[in-house]
């Protein structure tokens, strides 16, 4: 009854996930006719149900193209930013946001450094258990030989130098992307006002620009001091302000 009870389990969890699936796909797809028929609302309601189900980057990339048609640019470039962390060789999606920038924004950034672009090829929590099965497995070859009396032969020898490899390239990609998450996007319509302090009747010390990248450096209450990509530092409200950080709720 055991064993029964355990395929039949499988074969329920297997065709969840190849619905579950299927729906995904479905939501994408109808999203690309819609937009293709010029009717971007429903584009962006399915769009944004594929990012929900599976937040891949081609979701986004559409997602963000779809905010471009209702001229929604803070949306539409954060959209495409996050795609291209999701997918960082993808030189389509970084063609498109160096354009909009430029175009559109006026902003002139400079490319992304190779070693950032590696860094992305993982997301944080799996360069995190990358190390952790690397340090494992350095722990095992060293220590079995003592608890065993067995050596180590030439494929747990290749595993111990690969591993030793990976851990610190892991550690640096994790300091890298741990970095990383405290950057994010202006997200407003307009210049909006940066603040000496984190209050509205504080006096104005610059602007930050629609769309904008900036790094947080405080919080305080309902604000966060940032530092923006043209240098200018200071307090604005937290809605003006969408983390770079992948997650399904930010779309």
């Amino acid at each position: 009854m055991k064993a029964l009870f355990y395929i039949f389990f499988v074969f329920i969890t297997a065709e969840l996930t190849f619905f579950s699936t299927a729906l995904n796909a479905d939501s994408f797809l109808q999203g690309i006719t819609a937009y293709e028929s010029e009717n971007y609302e429903l584009a962006l309601s399915k769009f944004k149900a594929a990012v929900k189900d599976s937040p891949s980057a081609a979701a986004y990339h559409n997602l963000g193209l779809t905010y471009l048609k209702l001229n929604k640019l803070p949306d539409a470039i954060w959209q495409i930013e996050t795609a291209l962390r999701l997918d960082p060789y993808n030189d389509q999606y970084a063609f498109k946001l160096t354009t909009l920038r430029e175009q559109r924004l006026g902003i002139y950034g400079e490319p992304v450094p190779k070693y950032l672009k590696f860094a992305r090829l993982l997301q944080i929590n799996q360069w995190i258990v990358t190390c952790t099965i690397s340090a494992w497995i350095v722990l095992a070859v060293i220590l079995m030989p003592k608890f065993t009396g067995y050596s180590s032969g030439a494929v747990l020898k290749l595993l111990l130098i690969l591993s030793c490899a990976t851990l610190p390239v892991g550690i640096t990609a994790i300091i890298i992307n741990s970095r990383a998450q405290a950057g994010g996007i202006i997200m407003a319509e307009k210049p909006i006002e940066l603040r000496s302090a984190p209050a509205s009747a504080a006096p104005q010390i610059g602007n930050a620009r629609p769309a904008e990248r900036a790094q947080i450096i405080d919080y305080h209450n309902e604000y966060i001091k940032v530092k923006t990509e043209g240098r200018a530092t200071g307090w604005i409200p937290k809605k003006a302000f969408r983390s770079l950080q992948t997650s399904n709720t930010d779309a």
